[in-house]
């Protein structure tokens, strides 16, 4: 863990930073990807349903 100065700069450099940015961007954008993915197979299974009810 970094030591914090006084000031609050913790002494990451920027290029760090914009890293860690794009990580998270990156990690952001394949969390919606894998949620967009589930609510289409959700959607496939719902009109599935509607198609072939159920006799019980």
């Amino acid at each position: 863990m970094a030591a914090v100065r006084i000031d609050g700069y913790d002494g990451t450099s920027r290029s760090d930073a914009v890293e860690d940015g794009l990580l998270g961007l990156a990690g952001l954008v394949i969390l919606l990807a894998l949620a967009g993915f589930g609510l289409q197979e959700l959607a496939v299974e719902l009109r599935n349903a509607q198609d072939h009810p159920s006799t019980e």
